[in-house]
């Protein structure tokens, strides 16, 4: 069973949404006989096609390393076919000759694999050694397909993809056997996969431990890079774009391994025809790298480098950028940056053609319009040609910024997308604790490919640690887009990687520990809790979380981490021995880096907040904020001395520890000796004024709903505390406790609701607490009337009506719901991705538009002077939040049009202009937030009614806030009504 089956345990991730069920698993295909690998005696051999290259042989290489591991005995692996003597697997391309002689021998067709890309048939023949013995022979149109069904073989066999990069050791078998039923792959739904390396870690460790007679990165480190890129089934490689450290560049022997492997060599949107700028290129000899001053200098560079390394395989970049990471030396205007852009590809295509002795269009070429490049491209003064891939970029948060439109998806050479797991530049830097939630890579990327981005994926994956998980996920999405069309999708395949990697006994409690994980970190990443920003540089800030309302969003948020983080101890103790390193890199390392990350500011933000309300327990959580900084250190050196220190130098490196830089308050006590009370909703009773607090009103319509109280003392004293209820409708879930110096237990939290079997239909109470020697202090209870409204869904609370989008009480149009996706446990709602713009003063046309209405009632709000919880006016905010999507095609937007109690339609966008402030906050919040001002809400039945008028708009939630409510971070708990009187 899952660690969080139950709703009370795992709605804390989230904040009273539950996100973690039970997760689908990918139903089994039926299977035919077995061919037998390892019968517990003897393990089958492997036989190349010596005439297939040597990327094959290779593949031989990995598939005998496997079986070996599998069966402890080792395969003889041999280009004779002559030579063995039993069970067998054959690889080969199937046009070779000694291939195609098996395949028209044993009438097997290659028709459904010719001429395709990547693609492979497998079958069982009988063994041309011994026509007694079974060969299983895996031909494939192409060298890279042929490998792919080695990958395939290794994976049925359940070897992981991450055997030596993760430390899963391949467990040993007493029997071997794979579906033995003929079978074709079909292409890989994206050309050209990849990896691109961009961080400081991989160089920091080969120097450090793996390569460390080479300095750093070199053929030792790229083989094994290669190794795991075939078990992800990727086939381009952006190295690290460098600086001091060693490059791809350095070697040969890179280049060599990568013909070895197959690989193609690609570069970054800033290295143009392979070039490392930041290694190759020498300022003091060679000028700037400025186009206006220095284009000769830079056409000669590059002609120097595909001279050089031109018997590879590339898929080149063209374009042009700074030397580095940053906009173009030289440009001041959009225009300029594109005229210079398009001088520089007119160029690179000549010197390709020129070098390469063949027409430019039959040279794969790729160019990324990144950042104020994206600018450029779109001023339509860059005359790309049709062959090249036009590679478009998420705004390194997640988001695609761009796809093509209707004229570019004519291209031929197609689309790709470079995306981010790992990112360091404004307006803040993340990757350290490999964060990114899968369902929103999803999401964005289906979209892509449903707009025909097709031709080329890219992952920026920094040092691959710790960005495993989420880096397969990518490769196999690109690989078969159509396996993953259902969102949930996602977590079935979280679910089964889980169980293939560790083991079916802990497959559900990692799951819901790496599902609440993500979803955690989709509120807010866990570098982005120091609420600080790069570019401008402003100093770590408090967070946001509401630590007085909504049920208390900081602790609410500490309590989900805490949880994961030990529910990840208790697997780490449960899992057997050769499985513990591989769960503290795949899995527990991020949980304690992210969590930890998240615990220091909140726990650092309770020690402030209840310093200034004199609670004696202030300086304990100062306490828990610096042994969570402690905690991030022990995970770093755990993580180095893994293994015997095998990952040395990964982790804990300079690029992300000002997230853990913050300062931490100590306060000085009174000497005060009273208690206090702090009651939900900011009310506040510190021991010594006449006015009585009070809890927000109870609704029946929102059923067993509590709020909280906390009890505290002002001085370090051992004393008791009692809780007594003025009637018997009010519960208390706990009535006494006592208060311990020694304990570290000076405050006690008790949460109140209401009895509705026993209530009266309206009425007040009051809760009396009694702590030490004070005077008793009486907290307000009060019941509220049922609303009169009856045609409606939702009702204020706390004052705010809150409704997830796909909460709608009726819809139309062309809407999807995506489980899984976004900040609620209902998912959120996308409109059509082809819908065409509508116009909304069009009548006929608004009527065809996708549209969601909500109902919902307001209350009288509180007016008795005696006891007031929520001040409020009758004027509200009515907000819609969306994800902050970007439209769909250039120069899109992405409209709404709301009517509030049927009146005049609203047009709202949200779309904003990319690196504004705006869309700063977006990214930080994964919010775009929508606002309607001073809408005047007397008591009654309301409705809001939403149309999406242009393609791709995605709703998260609607929420109408009366002025005075409290604010919040996070989503605001649903205020739908559960349950009538």
């Amino acid at each position: 069973m899952g660690i969080f089956r139950n709703a009370v345990r795992f709605a804390v991730c989230l904040g009273w949404v539950a996100l973690i069920g039970a997760a689908a698993s990918i139903p089994a295909a039926a299977k035919s006989p077995d061919a037998v690998l390892y019968d517990g005696k003897t393990v089958a051999a492997v036989v190349y096609d010596s005439a297939s290259g040597t990327p094959i042989a290779k593949s031989a290489e990995l598939l005998s390393h496997d079986l070996k591991a599998l069966s402890g005995q080792e395969p003889s692996v041999t280009a004779d076919f002559s030579a063995p003597k039993g069970t067998g697997v054959i690889v080969g391309l199937a046009n070779s000759p000694a291939i195609s002689a098996l395949l028209k021998k044993n009438n097997i067709a290659t028709a459904p694999i010719e001429g395709k890309w990547e693609t492979y048939g497998r079958t069982v023949i009988p063994a041309p050694w011994n026509p007694k013995a079974k060969a299983i022979l895996i031909f494939g149109s192409d060298t890279r397909g042929t490998i792919w069904g080695v990958i395939d073989l290794t994976r049925e066999m359940g070897v992981s993809a991450w055997e030596w990069w993760g430390d899963v050791v391949i467990h040993k078998v007493d029997h071997i056997a794979v579906d033995a039923s003929a079978r074709y792959s079909k292409e890989p739904s994206v050309k050209y996969r990849g990896i691109f390396l961009n961080s400081f870690g991989m160089n920091t460790w080969a120097t450090k431990t793996f390569e460390k007679e080479y300095g750093g990165a070199g053929p030792k480190t790229y083989a094994r890079i290669f190794e795991l890129m075939w078990r992800l089934k990727a086939n381009v490689l952006w190295p690290e774009m460098g600086g001091t450290e060693k490059v791809f560049n350095d070697d040969m022997k890179n280049y060599e391994l990568a013909r070895d492997y197959a690989i193609v060599r690609g570069s970054s949107h800033v290295e143009m025809l392979a070039r490392v700028n930041s290694h190759d290129w020498d300022e003091k000899t060679m000028g700037p790298y400025n186009w206006f001053l220095n284009k000769d200098r830079m056409i000669a560079y590059w002609r120097e480098g595909v001279k050089k390394w031109a018997g590879y395989d590339h898929l080149w970049s063209i374009g042009l950028r700074n030397k580095d990471d940053f906009p173009m030396e030289g440009a001041k205007t959009a225009e300029d940056t594109a005229r210079a852009v398009d001088e520089a590809i007119a160029a690179q295509r000549q010197i390709l053609s020129e070098v390469l002795h063949k027409p430019a269009d039959q040279i794969p070429q790729l160019f990324t319009p990144y950042k104020e490049i994206t600018a450029a491209y779109n001023t339509g003064k860059i005359h790309l040609p049709g062959d090249v891939i036009i590679d478009w970029s998420e705004d390194n948060f997640g988001y695609d910024m761009q796809m093509s439109n209707a004229e570019e998806r004519k291209r031929p050479g197609g689309a790709g997308m470079y995306y981010h797991l790992v990112f360091g530049g404004a307006p803040n830097s993340y990757g350290t604790a490999g964060a990114t939630d899968p369902t929103l890579i999803w999401e964005e990327m289906t979209k892509a490919y449903q707009h025909d981005t097709k031709a080329f994926w890219i992952v920026n994956a920094g040092s691959i640690k710790p960005v495993e998980f989420l880096t397969q996920f990518f490769l196999d999405l690109s690989f078969d887009v159509h396996a993953f069309d259902d969102p949930k999708s996602v977590k079935a395949y979280l679910h089964d990687w889980a169980g293939k990697t560790f083991g079916r006994e802990q497959q559900d409690a990692i799951t819901d520990i790496m599902w609440c994980y993500y979803k955690l970190s989709f509120d807010r990443y866990p570098e982005f809790m120091t609420w600080s920003t790069m570019w401008p540089m402003l100093s770590n800030r408090q967070t946001q979380y509401n630590m007085l309302d909504f049920g208390d969003e900081n602790a609410r948020r500490a309590n989900a981490y805490q949880q994961i983080m030990d529910e990840a101890d208790k697997v780490m103790a449960a899992l057997p021995a050769d499985r513990k390193a591989a769960f503290y890199q795949l899995v527990q390392y991020q949980t304690i880096t992210g969590g930890t990350m998240s615990l220091i500011p909140l726990n650092r933000d309770k020690a402030i907040t209840y310093a200034l309300q004199n609670r004696a327990s202030d300086n304990y959580y100062s306490e828990k904020a610096e042994a969570a900084a402690a905690m991030k250190d022990e995970a770093d050196r755990k993580y180095n001395a893994l293994e015997n220190g095998r990952w040395d130098g990964f982790v804990g490196g300079r690029f992300f520890r000002s997230a853990l830089k913050l300062p931490v308050w100590h306060s000085v006590k009174s000497d005060s000796g009273l208690c206090g009370l702090q009651v939900e909703g900011g009310g506040y009773y510190p021991g010594y004024f006449w006015w009585t607090p009070a809890f927000p009103s109870y609704h029946p319509e929102l059923g067993d709903k509590s709020y909280y109280l906390d009890i505290f003392t002002q001085q370090a004293k051992d004393t008791s505390w009692t809780a007594t209820p003025s009637a018997p409708w009010i519960k208390v879930d706990r009535t006494s406790g006592n208060f311990s110096v020694a304990g570290k237990a000076l405050e006690q939290r008790i949460n109140v609701s209401v009895d509705w079997s026993k209530a009266p239909k309206e009425g007040d109470g009051l809760l009396t607490i009694k702590c030490g020697e004070g005077d008793p202090a009486e907290v307000h209870v009060r019941v509220v009337p049922p609303t009169p409204e009856k045609d409606v869904s939702f009702i204020e609370g706390q004052g705010v009506v809150s409704m997830y989008a796909t909460s709608a009480d009726s819809k139309g149009g062309a809407w999807r719901v995506l489980d899984g996706v976004g900040h609620t446990d209902k998912g959120v709602l996308q409109a059509d991705l082809n819908l065409a713009p509508v116009n909304a003063a069009d009548p006929a046309a608004l009527a065809k538009a996708p549209y969601v209405e909500y109902k919902y009632a307001t209350v009288p709000l509180d007016r008795d002077y005696s006891f007031p919880n929520y001040v409020l006016d009758y004027t509200a905010t009515v907000r819609v939040i969306g994800l902050p999507v970007f439209p769909t095609e250039k120069d899109g937007k992405l409209r709404i049009a709301v009517s509030l109690d049927g009146g005049q339609l609203q047009l709202l966008d949200f779309s904003n202009e990319y690196y504004a402030a705006t869309w700063r906050e977006n990214v930080l919040t994964n919010n775009a937030l929508l606002e309607i001002h001073d809408v005047p809400l007397k008591p009654g039945r309301h409705t809001i009614k939403v149309y999406a008028l242009d393609a791709g708009v995605t709703l998260d939630r609607l929420e109408v806030v009366f002025k005075g409510a409290s604010p919040a971070y996070s989503a605001i708990p649903e205020t739908r009504i559960v349950k009538r009187r």
